[in-house]
This record gives structure tokens, sequence and C-alpha cells, in this order.
């Protein structure tokens, strides 16, 4: 039976499998550069500018 792995622990997993396999280093850049800048829309760490509305962050 599978554990079921919240949305924090999937991010690092996939991370994980990511850098494991190799020859993916493209799609792991896109996918931590996209799991930084919502991390940082979340503690309101992104330019002036360009911080999400409320909607967009809860996700």
């Amino acid at each position: 039976m599978a554990a079921e792995v919240g949305g924090d622990d999937r991010q690092l997993v996939t991370l994980d499998m990511l850098t494991a396999f190799g020859g993916r280093e493209v799609r792991l850049e896109v996918h931590a550069s996209l799991v930084a800048k919502k991390v940082f829309a979340q503690r309101g760490l992104l330019p002036a500018g360009q911080q999400p509305t409320a909607a967009a962050t809860a996700v």
C-alpha cells in the first residue's frame, strides 16, 4: 500500500528523481525555478510588481 505524500515532499522527490536520472538538466532547472518562485511568493520575497494575487498563492 502506497503512503500519501504531501506537496512539499512530492517536490523534493521530484527533484531527487530528476537529479538521480541524469541528462535531465533542463527539466530540473525549470522545475527548481518554479518551486523557488512559489516558495518566494509564499514568503513575500518576490521583487516589487511580481507579487501574485492572494488567489494565485492559495493553491
